[in-house]
C-alpha cells in the first residue's frame, strides 16, 4: 500500500476548517501556576470519567503537567476570548490581574469560567510533537452560557454573527407580517431579501421553528398564522405567568428597583402620543424591556424566555387594528401597574393584570374575525 506524506501547511489549513471549543489548561507544580490555551481536549469514557488532553511538548505548561501529575481544563464562555489570547502567547504574567480558585492540589481554575474539569493524570503518550495525557476527572462543574469557539485560526462567538443578525431580521419580517402567511417561506427568495448567506437563512428558519413562528411542513417553511385560539392561549399564558411574577415579587422588590420599573414605563409613555404609536419598532422594544423586567424581578431566566417566545409586543404593535386600539389603555395600566407595584398592593397589582388581558384579549378576538379569522 503506497502513502503519500501530507504537506503540514496543507493539513494545518484543512484541519483549521473544523470548529472546536477552547480551553486553558491550568496546573500547578513547584509553587508556580502554569497555564496555556489548548484546543485538542475531548471525552474518553464515562466510566469512569476521563478525559483527554494533547499539549506540545515545547510549552512549559506540559512539562508541568507532566510533573505534577494533576491540571485543571477551564472551558472558556464566549465573553473570555481575551483569556483565549493571554493564556496563548508566551508571556510569564499570565495569571496576572485573573481571579482563580484553588482545590486540595492547589491547581488554579479560572474563575468566571463556562464549565471546569478537575482531572489527575493516569497514562501519558508520546505522539509526534505532543504529549497525550490521559486523565481521570475528579470534579466537575458547568454554569449556563455559550461557550467560545476556535475557527481557522481566530476566536469567536459559537454563534456567526451573520446567523444572529439573519435570525434578528427574519424573526422581526415574521412577525411584522412582511411575506404573505399562505406562502411559503423560500430560502433563496430570503437570501436575496436579506443579503446573507443560505446557511444563515437555514439557521434563522430552524430557530424560527423552535419558537413556534415557523412551521416546517413536507414542502417547505410556512409562517405559523395568528388566529384567535392561538393568540388567545398566547395571551393567558403571558396572564399566568404576569400573575405568578406578582405573587413572588409584590412587597419584596426593592425603591431601585420600582424606580426603574418606573424609568421603563416612561420610555414606553415617549413612543405614545394619544392613541398613537409615533415609532413602533422604539415602542416595541420598550415594551419588551418593561414586560421582561418585570418578570425578571422573580430572578428566574425560563420565565424571561418564555416571555420573549410569546411576542405579544410584537402582536399587539404590527398586526392592523391592534396598533391603534391599545396604546393609550395600556399605558395607563403600566403606569397603574407600577404605583401597585410601589404600593406593595398584591391584589391591586392582580387586578390590573387581569383587566389588561382580558381587554387585549377582546380586542384580538375582534380584530382578528374581522380580518377573516386568520393572519
Amino acid at each position: 500500500m503506497t502513502t503519500t506524506a501530507v504537506d503540514s501547511k496543507e493539513f494545518r489549513n484543512v484541519i483549521g476548517h473544523f470548529m472546536s471549543g477552547v480551553t486553558i489548561i491550568s496546573t500547578h507544580f513547584d509553587g508556580v501556576d502554569y497555564g496555556m490555551t489548548a484546543s485538542s481536549v475531548c471525552s474518553l469514557s464515562l466510566e469512569p470519567p476521563m478525559v483527554v488532553v494533547c499539549l506540545n511538548r515545547q510549552i512549559p505548561t506540559q512539562t508541568a503537567v507532566s510533573n505534577a501529575g494533576v491540571f485543571a481544563v477551564n472551558i472558556l464562555s464566549e465573553k473570555q476570548g481575551w483569556l483565549a489570547e493571554r493564556f496563548g502567547s508566551r508571556r510569564d504574567d499570565k495569571f496576572d490581574a485573573v481571579e482563580v480558585v484553588r482545590g486540595n492540589s492547589n491547581v488554579p481554575v479560572l474563575a468566571g469560567s463556562l464549565a471546569h474539569l478537575r482531572c489527575r493524570v493516569v497514562e501519558k503518550v508520546e505522539a509526534g510533537t505532543h504529549t497525550v495525557f490521559m486523565a481521570e476527572v475528579t470534579e466537575a462543574f458547568s454554569d449556563d452560557g455559550r461557550p467560545l469557539a476556535y475557527y481557522r485560526g481566530a476566536f469567536g462567538r459559537f454563534e456567526l454573527q451573520q446567523n444572529a443578525e439573519a435570525y434578528a431580521v427574519l424573526r422581526r419580517a415574521v412577525l411584522d407580517r412582511s411575506y404573505d402567511v399562505d406562502t411559503p417561506l423560500d430560502p433563496l427568495r430570503l437570501v436575496d431579501d436579506l443579503g446573507l448567506p443560505i446557511e444563515a437563512v437555514h439557521d434563522a428558519l430552524t430557530r424560527l421553528v423552535a419558537d413556534g413562528l415557523v412551521q416546517r411542513q413536507s414542502f417547505g417553511y410556512v409562517q405559523q398564522p395568528y388566529d384567535i385560539e392561538r393568540t388567545q392561549n398566547s395571551f393567558e399564558v403571558k396572564r399566568i405567568i404576569d400573575l405568578a411574577a406578582a405573587d413572588l415579587t409584590v412587597g419584596r422588590v426593592t425603591p431601585e428597583q420600582i424606580d426603574e420599573l418606573q424609568r421603563l414605563c416612561d420610555e414606553i409613555a415617549l413612543q405614545i402620543n394619544g392613541d398613537e404609536i409615533l415609532d413602533i419598532d422604539q415602542y416595541q422594544d420598550a415594551s419588551a424591556a418593561f414586560q421582561e423586567y418585570l418578570v425578571g424581578l422573580t430572578g428566574n431566566d425560563m420565565l424571561i424566555d418564555t416571555v420573549r417566545r410569546l411576542s405579544i409586543p410584537s402582536i399587539l404593535t404590527h398586526v392592523p387594528g391592534l396598533r391603534d386600539t391599545t396604546p393609550a389603555h395600556m399605558g395607563r395600566n403600566r403606569q397603574e401597574l407600577v404605583e401597585a407595584y410601589r404600593a406593595a398592593d398584591l391584589e391591586r397589582v392582580k387586578v390590573i393584570l387581569n383587566r389588561q388581558s382580558d381587554l387585549v384579549t377582546s380586542e384580538w378576538a375582534l380584530v382578528i374575525e374581522a380580518l377573516g379569522g386568520k393572519l
